[in-house]
C-alpha cells in the first residue's frame, strides 16, 4: 500500500478518535496510524495529543501496482 498526502482536511469533533476518523474517511480503523504520519508534526507523534478543532491532513491510500 502507498501513501501519498493530498490537501485535503478535516477538522477533529470532540469525542474523536483517528480510529474513528480513519473508519470514516479511510474506510477502516486500522489506518489511523497514516492519518498520525501525515499528521505527525501537529500530533506531536500521539494520537492522545488529538483535540476538537484541529485541522488534520487526510493520506491518500492507493493500493500499489
Amino acid at each position: 500500500m502507498q501513501v501519498t498526502r493530498t490537501r485535503a482536511v478535516i477538522t477533529a469533533k470532540s469525542g474523536d478518535t483517528l480510529s474513528a476518523i480513519a473508519q470514516q474517511h479511510l474506510g477502516s480503523s486500522k489506518h489511523w496510524r497514516l492519518i498520525l504520519e501525515a499528521n505527525r508534526d501537529l500530533l506531536r507523534n500521539d494520537a492522545r495529543n488529538l483535540k476538537a478543532g484541529m485541522k488534520l491532513v487526510m493520506p491518500t491510500i492507493r493500493p500499489l501496482s
